[in-house]
């Protein structure tokens, strides 16, 4: 049975078709065509050397969309002008801020977004229907060619500082301190033996000290209800009794004054009352 060319043409149409179909259905769907875009624009006013079209966008290191478009600001030229599609959208709030960092040696970057957190608003777009704009800071590397000019300025200052500091007077100075330090030690060597025997001299007295103070505690610990006895009645009474002999002192040494003074008038005093006139 022989094959109707016209059906083999069919057939050879229809699978032509089917694959064209499925090839474009391929690129378009690398192109984003059928995926809905979440674009937002971004103004970088430094050098944006090594980002290219399709690179990540990464929201604290992980990737959450691409760059789709770099161009120069049409208002601003002094701007780069770098529309990005964010998968995510609602990790986008208002505080979330922009950067361009760099893929370690490659020499190529990428578009790195910092902060955003649940209490800020999604960023939207204003009334105008124009792209939501993330606000962008200079990155870690344009930071420092920009304050590597005061950097080098502060170095150099310093060196210059430390030129005069280190002048030919100083450093004779120095070299004096350093010959006069090595005679003191040649000095201090031979004495070396006896500083340390004084030394060990004094850490045996502190723990002769220490073995006296831990007896005199553990004595009171062991009388300590002598000690209370002591304090508590036999000190009021010692107390008492020098108070009588200080007492007693005062009155012998009045008797005394007296009888050195006029002792026939002592030995004759009575404490008798005398006759008294009516």
């Amino acid at each position: 049975m022989e094959t109707d060319p016209k059906y083999f043409r069919i057939g050879l149409f229809t699978i032509g078709l089917i694959s064209l179909a499925v090839m474009a259905f391929i690129l378009f769907s690398k192109l984003d065509v059928f995926n809905k875009q979440n674009l937002y624009t971004i103004y970088f006013s430094g050098s944006v050397n090594g980002l290219r079209e399709n690179e990540d966008v990464k929201f604290h290191g992980i990737s959450i969309g691409k760059v789709k478009k770099i161009t120069i600001s049409k208002s601003h030229v002094d701007k780069v002008k770098v529309i990005v599609d964010i998968m995510q959208p609602r990790l986008i709030r208002t505080n979330v801020v922009a950067r361009i960092e760099a893929q370690g040696l490659t020499g190529f970057t990428f578009v790195q977004l910092y902060g955003g957190d649940d209490s800020q608003p999604v960023l939207t777009s204003d009334t105008s229907g124009k792209n939501p704009v993330i606000p962008s800071s200079p990155s870690n590397i344009e930071s420092l060619i920009t304050e590597a000019p005061k950097i080098f300025d502060n170095v150099n200052g310093l060196l210059k500082q430390m030129k005069q500091f280190f002048d030919d007077k100083t450093m004779n100075d120095l070299k004096e301190t350093v010959a006069n330090f090595k005679k003191v030690s040649a000095t201090l060597e031979p004495e070396s033996k006896k500083i340390s025997m004084i030394i060990e001299d004094l850490h045996n007295s502190l723990q002769s000290v220490s073995h006296i103070t831990k007896s005199v505690d553990a004595f009171i610990n062991n009388n300590q209800q002598s000690v209370n006895d002591f304090t508590g009645q036999t000190l009021p009474r010692i107390n008492t009794l020098i108070e009588q002999l200080q007492a007693t002192t005062q009155t012998i040494h009045r008797i005394a004054g007296q009888v050195e003074t006029n002792p026939i008038n002592y030995l004759q005093h009575t404490t008798e009352p005398g006759y008294q006139l009516p």
